[in-house]
């Protein structure tokens, strides 16, 4: 096979979704390029159905590009280093064990022979000494020292034998850990490329633009809220936190977040015509036809060939004389006025096509969606006159086949069907028959086989990159039969431990990119999906960043905007006597603030991080300052019980609430005193609440910042100048029966 041209490419989009990534590589064309074509270095964790390839050029008549499919890449190393088999590190490491235990024997015997001594025996003063034979003496020193010299010079040899045999073991080891290390190398040198082919020639200024999908990868949004120092205005400032482990840098792209479910699957409705009239059967889906049946009628040929081979006739002819062959009968056949109109048929005629295909046609058929009806003739020209076929060549075009077996597999495999052998018009009607309908189902060998039953296209089906015709003498799928390839057939020249390797690096890495999933958020930050809400919005960064491949957080800045502030101070003296400082801004934004943490800075001093929730575009954005000690709130509360009615049978709690306010701030502020007031549950009767009245006005209160609702909620608005002191006041009462009492005591706080 040719090997494709490689063309080097650069990343330069990269748009990131909830979960996962779409990556747009860009190679530049040769004027005039055309052929087969690669586009290398890519990650292993990509997607292969996701590949899509384009030819962008300002030409309209820009190329298409075909045969496209991803690939893994075994570079080659040479060849492998051939590891030590167990059995010889074994039979080292005994030799070593064994010569260490004579060693050690051989330094008992010497320190044995070093504790023999000679002496005098003591001498008590009785009697004289005796007499010693220095020959005895001489002797034993005699006896030691040869001892000690034999045992020394044999403790010599084990030293060199230890040694010599311990370099071996090193050597061994080395030696695997060589082949080790060249297998590694191997592996993980493994990338993915995509393959495909121009059919005509690239135009000048042509670019070769591919898109993948990869898993791994995966952002949330930050922000930063700048105030100006007079408080009414503001900077905000978008950033992302991008995690991504692909496999590849993404170095100077353009990139592009998206709220959007990458993997979620759609269904596009199928309207559906209301037709009064004569019941009619439904038409063809289009975009699908159903898989090519009785592919046993593509062998034919070779079971011919196969037949002829076998009983000895001529020595079939090459491939380029069974080609001047077939070009000479064309010519032969052709008409003899070449200006005479053509004549185009499509299909076959009606008994012809009953015939051959096994097909009974009736006059109530329906068109085929997809093509003119069998037997039709375009430009209303009547068909010519049958002409008779040419006669079959004498020998067969591929002379490979006059050694291949006899046709018994395909034979036999034709008689487990329950038919006949290929060939033949009831062989084909049968095969038709068999499998005209069902559904396509992988089975255990890989190949395609079709139950009885409607055709539905199904996910193994609509992978057309992984289905592919086996070859004749191919045991693992029926002949005729799609089969689906997998990655063990797409590594077949690799041996087996390599193929292996290989295949667990490929599991490892879409494991890895699956798994950066799993790492833990920032604080105050919520995942995309739990707060985009029902719409989907796409983020472009500003210039061009770098997010690199190591699965870690990376502070991503995307656009930034000016908005008008207005800030208030808001207090609930009912919780707490400190006012907090809020920031009210509309969303400067063409787009929506999903939830998220927020820096708020006035100016350059760091203030707050402050969570913020998720605001549609024009919408209202409120966030957090801090406590402003500046203002001070009291609150005290006033209770007076009373009794109504005739007899007193009924009671009225009087509440009373007042609030002081005292400026202490250099600067007019607006202040926002909220309160809440009971609420009669739906289902009470006994109780009711009225008699509200505020000094000044007050008005209702029925959301909060982060959305929730508020029953019975009442808030003061007003302006404080600096040093400025106001008094608000409020009051309510219950009315209920006598005999009653409320839950927690009359006096409400």
């Amino acid at each position: 096979m040719t090997e494709p041209v490689v063309l080097e490419s650069a990343i330069r989009e990269v748009q990131v979704f909830r979960k996962g990534a779409v990556v747009t590589r860009v190679a530049d064309l040769a004027p005039g390029q055309a052929g087969l074509l690669a586009l290398v270095g890519l990650p292993l964790c990509i997607d292969d159905d996701s590949v899509r390839v384009a030819v962008l050029a300002d030409d309209a008549d820009a190329p298409r590009p075909a045969d496209v499919r991803a690939e893994a890449v075994v570079p080659p190393l040479g060849a492998l280093l051939e590891p030590p088999s167990r059995e010889e590190l074994k039979a080292v490491e005994r030799r070593i064990a064994d010569l260490r235990h004579r060693a050690e024997v051989i330094d008992g015997e010497l320190g044995q022979v070093d504790r023999i001594s000679l002496g005098l025996p003591s001498w008590e003063g009785k009697e004289p000494p005796r007499p010693a034979s220095a020959a005895t003496f001489e002797g034993v020193l005699d006896w030691t020292a040869r001892l000690r010299a034999a045992r020394l010079e044999e403790r010599e040899q084990l030293g060199v034998q230890l040694q010599a045999a311990q370099e071996e073991l090193a050597r061994l080891e080395r030696r695997e850990a060589e082949a080790r290390a060249a297998r590694d190398a191997r592996a993980d040198a493994v990338s993915k490329r995509v393959v495909l082919r121009l059919t005509a020639p690239a135009p000048a200024g042509a670019t070769l633009r591919l898109e993948y999908r990869v898993p791994g990868a995966w952002w949330v949004p930050s922000y930063v809220l700048r105030l100006a120092r007079d408080g009414r205005s503001a900077s905000l400032g978008v950033r992302a936190h991008v995690t991504q482990r692909t496999g590849e840098p993404w170095t100077r792209v353009r990139l592009f977040l998206s709220t959007a479910d990458l993997l979620r699957e759609t269904e596009l409705p199928e309207l559906r015509s209301l037709r009064i009239g004569r019941r009619q059967p439904p038409p063809a889906r289009r975009a699908w036809r159903e898989p090519p049946t009785a592919g046993e009628a593509l062998l034919e040929g070779l079971q011919r060939a196969l037949t002829t081979t076998a009983r000895g006739e001529p020595a079939p002819m090459s491939a380029t004389e069974a080609l001047a062959y077939f070009e000479a009968q064309e010519r032969a056949a052709a008409p003899a006025d070449p200006f005479a109109a053509p004549v185009i048929e499509v299909g076959y005629e009606s008994g012809e096509r009953e015939e051959d295909e096994g097909f009974d046609l009736t006059d109530d058929d329906e068109v085929d969606p997809f093509g003119p009806a069998a037997g039709d003739v375009l430009y209303g020209a009547a068909p010519p006159p049958a002409r008779p076929a040419p006669a079959p060549p004498p020998r067969m075009a591929m002379a490979s086949m006059a050694r291949m077996p006899a046709a018994a597999p395909l034979a036999e495999a034709a008689k487990r069907r329950g038919g006949a052998a290929p060939g033949g018009a009831a062989g084909r009607r049968e095969g038709a028959a068999r499998s005209g309908g069902g559904s396509g189902l992988l089975t255990a060998d890989g190949s395609m086989s079709f139950d009885d039953g409607p055709l539905a296209p199904d996910a193994a089906l609509l992978r057309f990159g992984d289905l592919a015709m086996p070859a004749w003498d191919d045991r693992r799928a029926a002949a005729g039969k799609l089969r689906s390839v997998t990655w063990d057939d797409r590594l077949a020249d690799l041996d087996p431990a390599q193929r292996g390797t290989v295949l667990q690096r490929l599991r490892a890495a879409r494991s890895e990119a699956e798994g950066v999933r799993g790492l833990p958020l920032p604080p105050l930050t919520a995942r995309v999906e739990q707060s985009v809400g029902a719409y989907d919005h796409r983020y472009d960064t500003e210039g061009l960043v770098d997010v690199p491949s190591d699965g870690a957080l990376h502070n991503v800045p995307l656009l930034s905007a000016q908005a008008p502030v207005r800030t208030t101070l808001v207090v609930v003296p009912r919780e707490s006597d400190e006012p907090v400082r809020m920031a009210t801004l509309t969303n400067p934004l063409e787009a929506p603030l999903l939830a998220g943490p927020a820096e708020v800075y006035l100016e350059d001093e760091f203030l707050v991080t402050a969570p913020l929730r998720t605001v549609p575009t024009g919408g209202e954005l409120t966030v957090g300052l801090g406590l402003e000690p500046g203002l001070k709130v009291a609150r005290n509360t006033f209770f007076e019980e009373k009794t109504t009615g005739l007899l007193g049978g009924g009671l009225v709690l009087e509440h009373k609430v007042v609030v002081d306010l005292a400026s202490r701030l250099a600067a007019p502020a607006e202040v926002e005193v909220r309160e809440v007031v009971p609420v009669k549950a739906d289902d009470e009767q006994a109780v009711s609440v009225g008699k509200e009245h505020a000094d000044p006005p007050w008005e209702l209160l029925h959301r909060q910042e982060d959305g929730s609702v508020l029953r019975g909620g009442r808030r003061w608005r007003l302006t404080l100048k600096p040093g400025e002191e106001r008094k608000l006041v409020a009051t309510y009462a219950l009315e209920l029966d006598a005999k009653n009492e409320l839950v927690g005591g009359n006096r409400r706080p």
